[in-house]
C-alpha cells in the first residue's frame, strides 16, 4: 500500500539571517566552523512554506522550500548531491539550485544548470510514480556553499505528510510557516517533541492566519542499526488539515478516525458491493471442495494466495490505495498488499466466508488512528476474518504464514477493519507469547585434541521458523548448507557443518526441526593436566549489546525465548574439577537462567533465555545492557578437568 510521506527534513523559504540573499562573507564559514567542530558539513538554513486555500470548493496548497548546506571539511569526491521528490499527488514545479565557492576572501556564485530525474524503484517495487531529482554540486570544497529553492504543488489536504525537527547533520537555523484561510482548520502534532512544540506561534490578520515554527542550532542526530525507524525517536511535526469553510459551509477532511474512514471506504466499495468474477467463484470452489470446516477452508484459501500470487508493487498515484480487481489479479499473477487482499477476499466471498478489507501500519510507523488520524497513520493493507470468537489477521505478502501467526511485522499494531460502508472496527493485532517463538537447540559433543566433535537437534518455531523458512526456500541450493551452518553454529569461524538433514514438514506447521553434526577447532586448552572447554557455544543477544552512549529504542522483532542444552561427555583419563555456579538474571521484559549439571559421566549445560517485549525503550536501556553484560561475563566462564593420578 503506498505510504504518503513528504521526508522533508525541514527545507525551507524566506530566511531570515542577515547573510542570506546577499553576498555571503568569508567569516559566514569561519562562524560555522567555530560552532560545529567536527562536522563535515552542515544545512545553514531548511525552511519550508505552506499557503493553504481555499479556491471553487477545493483547496489549493503550495510548498515553497529552500535549502542551504555548507562543506566544512573534505571534498566528498569534488561532488555534493542531494536530491528533490515529487509524485502525482506532490508536482514539482520548479527547482533552481545554486552553488557558492570561496574566491579569495569572497564567494562567487555558479547556477547549477543541469539535473537528473529518475523513477524511484526499489527492492519492494518495480514501479513507483515518485520521482527523484538528483541535483549535483561539481568543485565542492571546504567552505563551499549550496542552495536548492523548489516549489510543489500538493493535490491532496490529506497528504500534508510530516517534517523533520532535526537532521542526520545538525541545522543552523530551522523555519516552518503554514500560512492559510481563516476558515482553514488545522492541528499541528508534535511526536517526540515535548520542548519543540512550545515554539509553534500563531498569528492571525485579515482573512489569513499564520502557523511557524522556528528554531536554531539545531542538533543532529545518529542512526543506530538496531534501532527502529527514526519516527520514533526523532522529532517531526505532523500538521493536519481538520476541515474548510466553503462561504457557510464547513467541509471535513481530517476530524478523526470517523474522516479517514470515510474516505478510505469508496476504494473498497465496489469490490464489497460487486458480484465475485466467474473465474474466481470457480477456483474457490475447487480448492475448498473437500474442506470440512470454515477455518479449515480460511486456511486454504489464505495458503493458495501466499504460493500462487507473487508479492510485487505497482503503484502510481490512487493505484498505491486501491486495490486492482481480483480477476486481473488472478490472470497476472501477481501483486502488491491490495491486490493480494483483494483476491483473498473475492475468494473467501465466493466461499460465503464474511471478511474485511482492513488499513494496518506497519510496525515501521510507531502511530496509532487515534493518535495520527491520516494516511499517515498506515502504509499496508490485509484481510481480517473473525471466527465468532476472535479475529485473524491474513497477509497476504507472508511466506510460510500459518493463520495463526500475523506477519510478524504488524504485530502489535492498530488495524482499522472495513465491515460496511459506515462501520468500521479498530483493534490490536495480537502478538504471540514469548514461548511460541523457540530457539532449542541440543547437542552432544566430545573431545578429540582441542577440537570437539558432535552432533545436535535444533528445533525452530513461530516467527524463527518462518523466517528461515522463508529464506531458505529462495536461496539457491549452492547457499543451503551455508545458511544451515550460520543457523547451527557455534563458538568460533573454526566451526565446520558435516552434514545436516531438514525433518521433512508441511509448508506451514508452525515447528521445523534439524538434524545437524559438526567439529569445531581451537575449543579446548590444556595447561598443566587441565583441561579448559567453554560450554557456552552459542551466545544469543550478544549482538545486541547497545553502543557506548546510544539514546535510542532498539527493535528486537519478536519476542523469544531460548532454549539450550548442551552435553560434554567428560574424555577417559579425566574428572570435573571444578563445575561454574549457576547464574540467574531477571528485568522487566527479559530473563535469563544459566547453569550446570554432572549426570553419568557427563556435564549438561542448560541456558534458557526469554525476551518478552518487541522494543527497548530508552528508559530501559540499562538495565538492557546491565543484562547482556551479565551473559557476557557468563559465557566467558569455563569447565575444568582435571587429569586422573
Amino acid at each position: 500500500m503506498k505510504l504518503f510521506i513528504k521526508l522533508a527534513l525541514v527545507i525551507g523559504f524566506g530566511l531570515a539571517v542577515p547573510w542570506l540573499n546577499a553576498q555571503y562573507k568569508e567569516s559566514v564559514y569561519e562562524d560555522m566552523c567555530r560552532l560545529y567542530p567536527g562536522h563535515n558539513y552542515i544545512q545553514l538554513a531548511q525552511k519550508n512554506r505552506y499557503s493553504i486555500e481555499e479556491n471553487e470548493g477545493e483547496l489549493q496548497i503550495t510548498e515553497h522550500s529552500t535549502e542551504i548546506y555548507m562543506v566544512l571539511k573534505g571534498t566528498f569526491g569534488n561532488v555534493f548531491s542531494q536530491s528533490v521528490y515529487s509524485s502525482e499527488f506532490f508536482e514539482l514545479n520548479e527547482v533552481e539550485a545554486y552553488a557558492y565557492h570561496l574566491d579569495g576572501k569572497k564567494y562567487k556564485r555558479n547556477r547549477i544548470q543541469e539535473f537528473h530525474e529518475k523513477m524511484n524503484v526499489d527492492g519492494d517495487s518495480f514501479y513507483d510514480d515518485q520521482k527523484e531529482t538528483v541535483i549535483s554540486f561539481p568543485s565542492v570544497k571546504a567552505g563551499s556553499i549550496m542552495e536548492i529553492h523548489t516549489s510543489h504543488t500538493l493535490k491532496e489536504p490529506r497528504f500534508m505528510g510530516s517534517d523533520f525537527l532535526a537532521s542526520f547533520n545538525p541545522v543552523h537555523e530551522l523555519e516552518l510557516v503554514f500560512d492559510c484561510d481563516r476558515g482553514v482548520e488545522m492541528d499541528f502534532l508534535f511526536m517526540n517533541a515535548e520542548k519543540e512544540k512550545l515554539n509553534l506561534e500563531k498569528n492571525e490578520s485579515g482573512s489569513r492566519k499564520t502557523y511557524a515554527y522556528r528554531s536554531n542550532k539545531v542538533g543532529s542526530y545518529k542512526v543506530d542499526e538496531s534501532s527502529p525507524n527514526i519516527r520514533y525517536y526523532v522529532p517531526h511535526l505532523i500538521p493536519i488539515i481538520r476541515s474548510y469553510q466553503v462561504e457557510d459551509e464547513t467541509v471535513e477532511v481530517l476530524n478523526d478516525v470517523g474522516s479517514l474512514y470515510k474516505w478510505y471506504y469508496p476504494f473498497i466499495k465496489d469490490f464489497v458491493e460487486n458480484e465475485v468474477p466467474a473465474e474466481i467463484r470457480y477456483l474457490s470452489d475447487s480448492l475448498i471442495r473437500d474442506c470440512n470446516s470454515e477455518i479449515e477452508k480460511v486456511t486454504t484459501l489464505y495458503q493458495w494466495v501466499q504460493e500462487h500470487i507473487k508479492y510485487i508493487a505497482f503503484e502510481y498515484g490512487l493505484g498505491g490505495f486501491v486495490p486492482r480487481p481480483s480477476d486481473e489479479v488472478l490472470q497476472n499473477r501477481y501483486g502488491d498488499c491490495k491486490d493480494k487482499t483483494s483476491i483473498l477476499y473475492a475468494l473467501m466471498k465466493a466461499a460465503d466466508i464474511p471478511a474485511y478489507f482492513t488499513w494496518i501500519g506497519t510496525t515501521h510507523l510507531p502511530y496509532t488512528y487515534k493518535q495520527v488520524p491520516t494516511p499517515l497513520a498506515d502504509n499496508h493493507m490485509i484481510l481480517s476474518y473473525h471466527d465468532g470468537k476472535h479475529y485473524y489477521y491474513l497477509d497476504g505478502t507472508g511466506e510460510h504464514q500459518p493463520l495463526e501467526y500475523p506477519t510478524s511485522f504488524i504485530q502489535g499494531k492498530e488495524a482499522l477493519i472495513a465491515l460496511s460502508a459506515d462501520r468500521y472496527d479498530v483493534q490490536t493485532v495480537p502478538v504471540p507469547d514469548v514461548n511460541h517463538n523457540l530457539y532449542c537447540d541440543s547437542t552432544w559433543f566430545r573431545i578429540e585434541g582441542n577440537v570437539i566433535s558432535g552432533h545436535g537437534h535444533m528445533q525452530l518455531k513461530g516467527y524463527p521458523r518462518i523466517n528461515f523458512k522463508r529464506s531458505h526456500h529462495t536461496m539457491i541450493p549452492d547457499k543451503q548448507e551455508a545458511h544451515v551452518e550460520d543457523l547451527v553454529r557455534k563458538g568460533n569461524n573454526k566451526f565446520i557443518l558435516n552434514k545436516y538433514v531438514i525433518a521433512p514438514d508441511q509448508p506451514y506447521d508452525p515447528q521445523m526441526d534439524i538434524a545437524y553434526s559438526y567439529d569445531l577447532g581451537s575449543w579446548v586448552s590444556s595447561m598443566d593436566g587441565e583441561l579448559y572447554i567453554n560450554m557456552n557455544l552459542y551466545r544469543p543477544l550478544s549482538s545486541l549489546l547497545p553502543k557506548e552512549g546510544s539514546v535510542h529504542p532498539i527493535e528486537l522483532g519478536f519476542k523469544r525465548s531460548y532454549e539450550n542444552h548442551f552435553c560434554l561427555e567428560i574424555p577417559e583419563g579425566y574428572e570435573l574439577s571444578m563445575l561454574p555456579d549457576e547464574h540467574r538474571f531477571q528485568a522487566d521484559g527479559f530473563s535469563g537462567h544459566i547453569r550446570y549439571e554432572l549426570v553419568d559421566g557427563a556435564i549438561w549445560y542448560h541456558q534458557s533465555i526469554a525476551v518478552n517485549t518487541l522494543f527497548i525503550q530508552p528508559e530501559e536501556l540499562s538495565a538492557w545492557t546491565g543484562f547482556i553484560k551479565d551473559l557476557e561475563k557468563t559465557y566467558r566462564t569455563s569447565i575444568i578437568l582435571t587429569a586422573n593420578e
